[in-house]
């Protein structure tokens, strides 16, 4: 499924449309000179009341999309067991804007990754918080406070939970606190598993003053792409409030991750799944 976005920045294909010609080229092609833009405008308010909505869901779902706008800063395939395995790290080459509209805006990033193992593992090894330590961004502190229903009364229409983490940038720089709510979703026209979060304040935990709060969005897709491969898909926006050139320090902190996860990931699937053929997930 990740094989024709990799192939269409390819030498191979630039070379093959250099001697097809113009006209071969224009045949084939989608028009970007008019751009792509994701509608990701939320407004101040959306990140006050702790609820998720088909938006959010859409959202994951056209973010996690290829398109012009992403530029590769990180990519590598390797052997797992017998199985290729493949990733790629993604900035945006536009800033994107949430809840403050005076402010520049961050970039999104994006990792994608081509797994020879089932969705099932894929997914069991990544809601295990000790298995997935070596995510440098993650810290000890990561609480569930409260789990909500649907309720369309209350203009819940999805059920979600209230989370909050830490991530732990330096040593001589305070930690960044996060408070959002998720939710989990199945998608059957994608055969794909989402989990979709953005920021939300919740009086079941207050803001730390020993902290410095920032401003996240974030999906996870999981593509059942067949029954021995998954295709994973991890899209994020996030404002760490730095006084130092942020586009620096986020696409040095994106490509770390892209490199951490991929280092560590398929070769924890292999060992739990001992190469694919004890499954770990239900």
């Amino acid at each position: 499924m990740d094989h024709f976005l990799r192939f269409q920045r390819s030498i191979q294909l630039k070379n093959f449309l250099l001697k097809k010609g113009e006209d071969f080229t224009r045949a084939i092609s989608i028009d970007a000179s008019k751009g792509f833009k994701v509608d990701i405008r939320y407004n101040p308010q959306d990140f006050k009341t702790p609820h998720l909505s088909e938006r959010d869901i859409y959202f994951a779902l056209t973010v996690a999309e290829d398109s012009p706008d992403w530029e590769v800063i990180y990519e590598k395939t390797k052997v797992v067991g017998k199985q290729l395995a493949h990733c790629t790290t993604y900035t945006s080459k536009t800033h994107y804007i949430i809840g403050n509209s005076n402010t520049k805006g961050m970039r999104l990033g994006k990792i994608v990754m081509d797994l020879p193992f089932h969705v099932r593992d894929v997914f069991a090894t990544f809601s295990d918080k000790e298995g997935l330590r070596h995510d440098n961004m993650l810290v000890d502190d990561l609480h569930t406070h409260a789990i909500e229903e649907i309720d369309l009364a209350k203009n819940k229409p999805i059920s979600f939970s209230k989370t909050s983490f830490g991530v732990n940038l330096a040593k001589f720089m305070k930690m960044r606190d996060f408070t959002f709510v998720q939710t989990f979703v199945h998608d059957q026209k994608y055969d794909c598993l989402i989990n979709v979060a953005k920021p939300a304040e919740f009086e079941e935990r207050p803001i730390r003053k020993d902290r410095v709060k920032g401003e996240m969005i974030f999906c996870h897709l999981f593509y059942n792409v067949c029954s021995n491969r998954t295709r994973y898909v991890h899209v994020w926006y996030v404002d760490l409030d730095l006084f130092i050139e942020k586009d620096i320090i986020f696409k040095a902190l994106s490509k770390k991750r892209g490199k951490d996860l991929f280092k560590y990931w398929p070769q924890l699937l292999d060992e739990v799944t001992e190469s694919g053929k004890k499954p770990k997930g239900k």
